[in-house]
């Protein structure tokens, strides 16, 4: 009886949902992320096959946050990216790879290594970036499996996208996965590289990986003529700051905040000067 009850008040609510228009319908997708009760989640899981893939990729936003917050909903959170991955929609494709680099496991670093092949550059860097992410869980649970090896041999491969941001991503993510190994590959790339978009994830991962007179390159790019390497050069030092590099760093994020003219840029660089300034002080 109470399955049936269930069954019934999902299907109810799918009823009323699905009689909105597609705006209305995404902002249900949102609220039902705020509730996230396993009815909820059902519902959520259903619009997965809205025709709107804007609906869609709400439907997965959702379900992504759902299942950070309750382990009950992190299955079928899973569930819900892995078939996003082929979904029509690349947008819904990139939040199924970014919700895989969270929530994901080791077994999903075969549908990354595909998904490294998608036609959308967007997609292609989201699952670069969660092959890093689920790489260095391996590398920090001291789980050599065989995905990692496939996710290193992916990534070297995807070294060469046409697309520099992707290559952005691509270095960091090899960083990531703690192999000293990877440094050549990576410095030999940064002698060819001629786009500071890429640039900049190079010197960072070389960086983490112990290269710390990397940190000068590195911080020049914060003066770059092109907001998008100035954004992800700040992006990149909220992550790999060293703790002995930290004051200086800070200093230099100050004085870019300062001479920043691009309003968005600024409040980032604010954003990671205090996430900075937290870590230093713990």
């Amino acid at each position: 009886m109470e399955n049936s009850g269930t069954d019934k008040e999902i299907a109810e609510q799918l009823s009323r949902v699905r009689k909105k228009n597609w705006k209305d319908r995404c902002l249900e997708a949102q609220s039902l992320e705020k509730s996230a009760g396993l009815v909820d989640g059902v519902v959520l899981l259903h619009l997965l096959d809205d025709s709107s893939s804007e609906v869609r990729r709400q439907a997965l936003d959702a379900l992504w946050t759902a299942g950070v917050a309750s382990s009950q909903l992190m299955p079928a959170a899973r569930v819900a990216a892995r078939a996003g991955l082929t979904d029509t929609d690349w947008c819904v494709r990139s939040t199924a790879a970014e919700t895989l680099g969270e929530l994901g496991t080791q077994g999903d670093i075969p549908r990354l290594c595909a998904a490294l092949q998608d036609r959308e550059w967007v997609v292609r860097a989201s699952a670069a970036g969660s092959l890093g992410a689920l790489g260095a869980d391996a590398v920090r649970a001291t789980k050599r499996a065989l995905g990692v090896r496939a996710a290193r041999r992916a990534l070297e491969q995807a070294l060469s996208d046409r697309n520099a941001h992707v290559r952005r991503y691509v270095a960091v993510a090899l960083s990531r996965l703690g192999d000293p190994e990877v440094a050549p590959l990576l410095e030999e790339r940064l002698g060819r590289e001629r786009q500071n978009r890429a640039r900049v994830g190079l010197l960072s991962g070389l960086y983490s990986l112990g290269q710390r007179e990397r940190l000068d390159e590195v911080l020049a790019l914060l003066n770059d003529p092109d907001m998008f390497v100035r954004a992800s050069t700040a992006d990149g030092l909220s992550e790999d700051t060293r703790p002995e590099d930290r004051p200086r760093v800070l200093s230099a994020l100050r004085s870019y905040s300062e001479n920043e003219e691009n309003p968005g840029l600024r409040t980032n660089a604010v954003r990671v000067i205090s996430k900075l300034e937290r870590a230093q002080d713990d």
